[in-house]
């Protein structure tokens, strides 16, 4: 099953304010779509791959000093990993990422979601599996770099017609 499911629906994002931070909140997404999506990152966290096992051991509970979720929808896609506090999402990457058709649709995700205030910063299955101490320190200096965005983009910012 694909680590990501692309849905046609449009989706509102809303923004909440806690202690002069923007934090993401929720996703409104065409409910006939949103179901099928939240079916397949139910399905993802029950059958994640050793890499994202093991990636999800060190992150969980808050073990870096953050809180991060697994398989969580936004927009019309499902992210392995994302901490919303920090808007910051981590991928990982098995073999078929490096086919041609593959990379140019993890670009396209990419760039959508960069577009939107997230940092994607991605580690092949090996990265997790046999240099975690690596991977982790990675992600440390990530969460120290990224900072949420103070304002949210309007609909028409994130949805030009």
């Amino acid at each position: 099953m694909a680590k990501w499911a692309k849905a046609h629906c449009s989706v509102v994002l809303e923004f909440i304010t806690m202690e002069n931070k923007p934090i993401f909140f929720q996703h409104h997404a065409d409910p006939m779509y949103y179901g099928m999506l939240k079916a397949f990152a139910k399905e993802n966290r029950k059958n994640m791959t050793e890499a994202e096992n093991a990636l999800w051991l060190m992150i969980r509970g808050n073990a870096l000093g953050q809180k991060f979720r697994r398989q969580y929808i936004i927009g019309d896609f499902i992210v392995d990993f994302i901490c919303l506090d920090k808007k910051l999402i981590i991928e990982v990457d098995g073999g078929y990422h490096s086919e041609p058709r593959q990379i140019e649709d993890d670009a396209l995700r990419q760039q959508w979601l960069e577009k939107r205030g997230f940092r994607v910063i991605r580690f092949t299955n090996e990265e997790v599996e046999f240099d975690s101490d690596n991977v982790c320190k990675q992600i440390k200096r990530h969460l120290k770099e990224s900072a949420p965005s103070n304002s949210p983009k309007s609909e028409e910012e994130e949805y030009p017609l």
